[in-house]
């Protein structure tokens, strides 16, 4: 009897040590030798399963003690870790060369995306596309990923690091709370015995209008390289030259990578999407580059504005202490914009978050292999922040296409809807310079004096009544093309039409009562009471004027309103939808004063 339980002992151990053994040669990674050939290195790009590149970084920046997504004992033996993350959208990008995948309408559909599990970190070869999409618990958590990504390279040899700083003075702040937690990464790659010694050399760089190299040669000395990263200027140009920088610092840096059979990474520190005309011109050339140099860029950097290229970042004059609003390009989420650049009587000034990041750094993270990581502290100082963050789950029919920009025109332009909903934001973009003038009416800085107020009041009235005739045809176009609504099978260009639809609507009744409102005022002008304003200043209120000309309207126009909220519900179009609701429809002018310095202020380019 003891025999026989001491032989199924025997087995069961046995079985067990087999197992192990089964499990341990799944996760190992072997170890490929770098050989410098003296040939460019050409990537090719290896299909998987699509996902999305954003991941938002808290804040903590305690430095871990061990390793959490790659363990010092994982490290040395050349296997991976396993790392728990929460699985967000699938990014809808395939290789340039096909379509965009669309998301279909049918919400049983919805579950082809994987919500959370458990995602096994493998050598995956060069030129695959970006890696998926996790929210990290903490900072802690992110920093460790940017030591993942490092600690993944060095299994299959000795990596070169190159820091890409944006000079912009709206970048201080973020400058120096990165550089705080970069010394985690460095503390933590050293727990790693792959990441000692001379295993892991890092580059600074930084970029404005022109690009700059701050450390002479690429180095291991951490004192260095902090002090080099203390040395990145504020760049008074307020351009950034981001796609420039890269494209540079890549080609740059391959020579040390070739001669050092080392493996390049970029990773790019910056709040703006970059100068737009130089992201058009050598986005495309930029991951070129950084394909040919087997080099993935990884952003941290910020969400995109929803619809919209622009953020406004407040600036506090120093002498004067007064504060001003100075436009940043930060976006869009898209290719091409995909919503209304006006917000009913003047170019837009909010800041709703899209979910996304900016579609120049997504696409080049997404292309060369890298990820977007979004900075996570609320930016205080954007003008009418939204803090809304968005649920990935939800926002997953509703992913932008990271095409080409002229694939992407050509496949919305094979829709006449979509193409349609185009042709109404250019046809209403006042940021065009022949529209400067046309689709804006006066909102603030309105004259107190009798005579100048009465003109002004008479040239904004035929100015406001002109653009509601500009609405109304838009508004026509759109009901004409409603049918191929009613066919579409993507989440995200429904609620392109929905909102678009709803806000063109609503944007004539808010019209037509700043018309009443002027031709009220500037035919029973009175001054000011208060004696020391200067200024009048329109304000949105819900007490309206024109009840009986634009209560039908109205009514339809807030129908529209909440269908959007109800239909599209935790995204950024219920929550612009909800905005629309939350402004009113009536018009008011209050006198203020404003302080007549403002207007001499030399403001900086951020």
């Amino acid at each position: 009897m003891r025999q026989l339980m001491w032989i199924g002992s025997s087995c069961m151990i046995s079985m067990m040590v087999h197992m192990v053994l089964l499990v341990a040669l799944g996760l190992m990674v072997s170890t490929v030798e770098m050989k410098d050939t003296g040939k460019e290195i050409v990537a090719t790009i290896e299909e998987r399963p699509e996902e999305s590149l954003n991941q938002v970084l808290e804040q903590d920046m305690t430095p871990s003690k061990t390793l959490d997504v790659v363990s010092s004992a994982i490290a040395a033996s050349g296997a991976m870790g396993v790392m728990n993350v929460s699985v967000a959208p699938q990014m809808r990008q395939d290789n340039d060369s096909q379509t965009p995948t669309e998301v279909k309408a049918d919400p049983g559909q919805l579950n082809i995306f994987n919500t959370t599990g458990t995602m096994v970190s493998t050598d995956v070869p060069q030129g695959t596309l970006g890696e998926a999409m996790a929210q990290a618990a903490n900072y802690a958590d992110a920093m460790d990923r940017i030591t993942h990504e490092i600690v993944t390279k060095l299994v299959n040899g000795n990596v070169l690091v190159i820091w890409c700083f944006d000079q912009s003075e709206s970048m201080r702040d973020d400058r120096e709370e990165i550089m705080k937690r970069i010394e985690r990464v460095y503390e933590e790659l050293g727990i790693a015995e792959r990441g000692r010694g001379d295993a892991v050399l890092t580059s600074v760089t930084s970029y404005g209008k022109d690009h700059r190299l701050h450390t002479p040669k690429p180095t291991s000395d951490r004192a260095q390289i902090i002090s080099a990263m203390k040395q990145i200027p504020d760049d008074p140009s307020g351009m950034e030259m981001m796609c420039q920088a890269i494209s540079y610092a890549v080609g740059y840096h391959h020579k040390f990578a070739t001669s050092g059979r080392r493996q390049l990474m970029c990773i790019c520190v910056t709040d703006e999407s970059g100068d737009p005309e130089n992201n058009w011109n050598m986005m495309e050339q930029t991951i070129a580059d950084c394909k040919q140099s087997r080099c993935p860029v990884y952003f941290l950097a910020r969400e995109s504005v929803f619809g919209y290229p622009y953020a406004h970042m407040r600036h506090i004059d120093p002498a004067t202490k007064l504060h001003h609003w100075i436009r940043i390009d930060r976006g869009p989420e898209t290719p091409y914009p995909e919503q209304l650049q006006i917000d009913g009587f003047t170019r837009r000034w909010d800041a709703h978050p899209s979910g996304f990041g900016p579609y120049a750094q997504t696409r080049i993270a997404r292309q060369t292999g890298g990820i977007f990581f979004m900075l996570p502290s609320p930016e205080v100082n954007l003008v009418r922040r939204d803090s809304t963050k968005y649920a990935f789950e939800t926002m997953r029919p509703y992913l932008p296409d990271l095409s080409n920009r002229d694939d992407y025109a050509r496949e919305r332009d094979k829709y006449e809807m979509r193409k349609t909903l185009w042709k109404v934001i250019v046809d209403l973009d006042p940021y065009q310079q022949d529209k400067w003038n046309v689709l804006q009416v006066r909102w603030d800085d309105w004259p107190v004096e009798p005579d100048k107020f009465v003109t002004t009041a008479k040239e904004q009235y035929v100015r406001a009544q002109k653009m509601i005739g500009y609405l109304g045809a838009a508004q026509k176009e759109l009901e004409r093309v409603r049918p191929g609504r009613q066919r579409e099978e993507s989440f995200r260009w429904r609620a392109n039409y929905d909102l678009m639809y709803a806000q063109v609507a609503a944007y004539q009744v808010r019209l037509a009562e700043y018309c009443a409102t002027v031709e009220e005022m500037g035919t029973k002008y009175q001054p000011p009471k208060d004696p020391t304003a200067n200024e009048w200043h329109c304000y949105s209120v819900a007490k309206t004027k024109t009840d009986a000309k634009t209560k039908t309207q109205r009514e339809k126009s807030l129908e529209l309103l909440k269908a959007v909220v109800k239909d599209h519900e935790g995204t950024p179009y219920a929550a612009r939808a909800q905005y629309e609701i939350a402004r009113g429809f009536g018009i008011e002018l209050r006198a203020i004063f404003d302080d007549p310095r403002r207007k001499n202020i030399k403001l900086p380019n951020l």
